[in-house]
């Protein structure tokens, strides 16, 4: 396709296959300036031995996969599933004037004084975000190949509330994109971001990122912020951005979180009930974000998290909840005697953390304690920080 559009509506499919949305092409080629469009909520597949987008082509959707041997987003594509779905698609709505919620807590007022539910898990996303109470969120996108390149954009951001000029709503939450490959070049932007309050209303949560690869080598801008507020409290927490490199036990795992703006919602890490035990190696925490976990609670089992390295501003958090077991340095892959700590963990009644032999707490930073702390730790240095 060359510089024209196309539109596919919900039971839209090739020709010879049974399920709506599935296509299927030996190569599929969009062009300078072509747009294909697909309407309603059901999920779209595109499968092939080659997907090129190149300069100035575009696809929305609300739900779509792109499976080929070879997938191109060259420089200037776009493929945005931006506030492409309705509002009853995701669960982190909590009513009212809130923003939606998806990795990050949707911001809170007065009308609505609990966020609506996390949820996706953040090593496998799959699910499109939450709307707020007039707000569309983002979509679900995923990309699977053996060889992909990412030069352009990738969009699942929830709608700005300002877009419906109503006062009393809030923004939806970012939706997700998960790239898988055996080959990865991404050098273009990513984006997952909530959608903005209105005047009253608050923020859309952060949604999810997720990069799975054997060689190559994310370059480019992965973001998953939560949406602001005209009151900052209200503004959305941020939502996740994960990349996991190598494969089976070799694979290295790394979570990013940037939160610019101060809000008290959280960012959590959800893990399905009926698994006990997840690794990420490197933990970054950029601006103030709180990361925490979903608490866990009988009957289901408790939730080992064993995090490698940990680092962050001051200003950002760690919490460890109910129900969960939280190491650092003591069971990864990489693991130290001393842990330096440039950000605050904050463990809560029925949570524990376990540390190893030497503990450093920085200046600006704290150890809080409500819950356990494993006996291996002896020695604890506070250097301007709190315990």
């Amino acid at each position: 396709m060359v510089a024209s559009s196309l539109t596919l509506d919900d039971m839209a499919r090739s020709s010879g296959v049974n399920t709506n949305g599935l296509f299927l092409f030996q190569k599929l080629n969009l062009l300078s300036r072509a747009q294909v469009a697909m309407t309603g909520k059901d999920k779209y597949v595109f499968s092939s031995r080659e997907i090129n987008l190149g300069p100035g082509s575009q696809i929305s959707a609300c739900q779509l996969s792109m499976e080929a041997d070879k997938i191109t987003v060259a420089e200037g594509a776009t493929v945005d599933l931006s506030a492409a779905c309705n509002m009853a698609s995701g669960k982190g709505y909590s009513g009212g004037n809130a923003g939606g919620s998806h990795a990050g807590e949707g911001g809170v007022t007065t009308e609505a004084s609990k966020a609506g539910e996390t949820y996706g898990d953040f090593r496998r996303p799959t699910t499109a975000g939450s709307g707020g109470r007039l707000t569309q969120p983002g979509g679900a996108l995923n990309i699977k190949g053996i060889t992909v390149t990412i030069a352009g954009t990738l969009r699942a951001n929830g709608e700005d509330a300002s877009y419906h000029k109503d006062i009393t709503t809030g923004g939806a939450s970012g939706g997700s994109i998960a790239v898988t490959a055996d080959v990865l070049e991404m050098s273009g932007s990513v984006h997952a971001t909530g959608g903005s309050g209105s005047s009253y209303g608050g923020g859309g949560g952060g949604g999810l990122v997720m990069f799975k690869y054997k060689t190559g080598g994310v370059y480019g801008q992965a973001i998953a912020e939560g949406g602001s507020a005209t009151d900052p409290t209200k503004t959305g927490a941020a939502g996740l951005v994960y990349q996991e490199v190598g494969q089976g036990y070799q694979a290295y795992r790394k979570l990013m979180v940037s939160q610019s703006l101060t809000t008290p919602q959280v960012t959590r890490l959800v893990v399905p009930n009926d698994e006990v035990l997840t690794d990420v190696d490197q933990v970054h925490l950029s601006g103030a974000p709180i990361l925490a976990f979903i608490p866990r609670q009988d009957p289901a089992p408790s939730l080992t998290v064993r995090f490698g390295m940990v680092t962050g501003d001051t200003q950002s958090t760690v919490q460890v909840d109910s129900g969960v077991r939280l190491s650092v340095l003591t069971q990864s892959s990489i693991r130290s005697d001393t842990a330096v700590f440039n950000s605050t963990f904050f463990v809560a009644t029925g949570g524990v953390i376990d540390l190893p032999e030497m503990v450093i707490v920085k200046k600006d930073t704290a150890l809080e304690l409500c819950g356990g702390l494993s006996s291996r730790t002896r020695d604890m240095d506070i250097q301007e920080g709190d315990l």
